[in-house]
């Protein structure tokens, strides 16, 4: 059932159990209840009735002591009383109460002496909401329905957790982990209302999503074969036409500005060519187990000496003790890299201090590499791990084809993990990334 019938349906039938529990309690309980107080002094009330007129009778003819007794047992009682003749008209005294002129119940009596009716008496007797608990049954009558009402929605709030609340956050949860390079199972739900058709509209989209990647992937492969046949020709050509010794300098400085452009293309044809390559092994590379702080220490061996020479410094920290990751070494290394070699291009600075940080926190290595060069501005960090995006006034020069940052992020979500930028305390630019822990079974 859809949810636009199912949700008023809900309602509708908790408002029917609401009020059909309702008039059941009402029913057995409340009136019920008042019935059997209203029996009880009734009973009670014939008891009293029945000993005052005896007493009437044994006080009989004495006026003065009937008047007595009479004013004593409307003042206990808070009844009113009239005293009347035999003849049930000509009355003889009257005991008023202070309770006159509310609700009451009149009620007359035969007082009989010796065999024969010597008096009537008139009870009025007021009515009183204490005496068949009226209150109490409205008081306990009002805390049931909230009870009642609390319990229905409670049941209702942990049926539309189940209904509403829980598939979307299972569907919000799968938002965040998708990924192009790493394609998980398929989100598929039995239900048949709109949650069901929007997490089968979400497997449909995470579909063509992964559908639009291999085609991208597969047109820059395809653009880079095309153009490299005619491009390897270009050059050719253009070597051999430095080898002649009949052109001017001017000439000359022409054909080596289009070699060097012609070499610039090629690089970049080299970067889409590995992207692209990258990308298809990616689907099919075989993961080990590896200890991360021996890793670690390697790469950082490895970019000291490197960094050295290029006048740049690195400074390393590591928090590691024995976590073990699963991944593919060379990729991982790939990354490394691709991320170092970032800073060092773009950082517009002929000196950097590059900060390398390695941790563990909450079942992941994180590694985090901040440098102290010109920085990008916060609003262009979103972007700098989207394929051909590159920041040209804010880092340096401009140059690269904006797969460096690309490729990382698609070597670590193969690895289950996550890579973000941020601005570094430094100036610079940060890059941190993270990998699941495996831990020993």
């Amino acid at each position: 059932m859809k949810l636009e019938w199912k949700i008023p349906f809900l309602f509708f039938l908790l408002a029917f159990v609401l009020f059909f529990i309702s008039v059941f309690y009402l029913r057995v309980e409340v009136i019920e209840r008042i019935w059997e107080r209203v029996s009880d002094r009734q009973q009670a009330h014939r008891e009293s009735e029945a000993q005052m007129t005896d007493q009437v009778a044994r006080l009989h003819p004495d006026m003065e002591r009937i008047h007595s007794y009479l004013q004593r047992r409307a003042g206990r009682e808070q009844l009113s009383l009239t005293l009347f003749k035999a003849d049930g008209v000509t009355p003889l005294l009257r005991v008023p109460s202070a309770q006159d002129g509310k609700t009451s119940e009149e009620r007359w009596f035969p007082v009989r002496s010796q065999g024969k009716t010597v008096y009537f008496i008139q009870v009025i007797r007021p009515f009183r909401e204490e005496e068949i608990g009226l209150k109490e049954a409205l008081t306990d009558t009002f805390g049931f329905l909230m009870m009642l009402l609390s319990g229905l929605i409670l049941l209702l709030a942990l049926y539309f957790n189940t209904l509403i609340t829980r598939p979307l956050a299972r569907l919000n949860q799968r938002l965040d982990q998708v990924n192009l390079e790493n394609p998980m199972t398929p989100l598929t739900s039995e239900r048949r209302d709109e949650i069901g058709d929007l997490y089968r509209r979400f497997g449909e989209m995470e579909e063509r999503l992964h559908h639009a990647h291999r085609e991208q992937v597969d047109m820059v492969a395809a653009i880079t074969h095309d153009l490299k046949t005619p491009l390897t020709s270009i050059r050719g050509f253009l070597e051999l036409l430095l080898t002649r010794h009949d052109m001017s300098a001017e000439e000359k400085e022409y054909l080596q500005l289009i070699r060097k452009k012609a070499d610039q293309m090629n690089q970049l044809l080299n970067s889409f060519s590995g992207y692209t390559q990258n990308e298809m092994l990616l689907k099919d590379v075989e993961l080990s187990l590896i200890p991360v702080a021996p890793l670690f220490r390697s790469v950082v061996e490895e970019y000291e000496a490197e960094l050295s020479g290029l006048g740049h410094r690195l400074v390393c920290r590591h928090h590691l003790g024995q976590e073990q990751v699963r991944i593919h070494e060379g990729m991982l290394r790939r990354v490394f890299a691709n991320i170092v070699s970032n800073s060092v291009r773009h950082g517009g600075r002929a000196r950097l201090t590059l900060t390398w940080t390695a941790f563990y926190e909450e079942g992941r290595v994180c590694f985090r590499l901040e440098d102290d060069g010109k920085g990008v501005p916060k609003e262009n960090l979103p972007e700098l791990f989207q394929r051909f995006y590159t920041v040209d006034p804010s880092r340096g020069s401009g140059k690269g084809s904006g797969l460096g940052l690309a490729t990382c992020r698609s070597i670590i979500q193969r690895h289950g993990g996550e890579i973000s930028a941020f601005s570094s305390s430094r100036g610079g630019l940060g890059i941190t990334f993270s990998l699941p822990v495996v831990h020993p079974s």
